[in-house]
């Protein structure tokens, strides 16, 4: 549901593919807003920060 950014040069690229409308995971991030961010309300911060930790040590594996 993000983006890896390891350089400017990947922010630039990012931000000129969004503003040119191509967000290829954007249908991620409105399921996963549906599916767990707005079901855990007022828990909301805290999913979001253990789905991003979890997704950040699983690619690192």
């Amino acid at each position: 549901m993000h983006y890896g950014i390891y350089n400017a040069k990947d922010l630039d690229t990012f931000i000129e593919s969004v503003r040119n409308g191509q967000d290829a995971l954007k249908e991620h991030r409105i399921a996963f807003a549906k599916n767990e961010v707005m079901i855990n309300y007022p828990h909301t911060t805290q999913k979001i920060y253990e789905n991003l930790v979890q997704s950040i040590f699983d690619k690192k594996e």
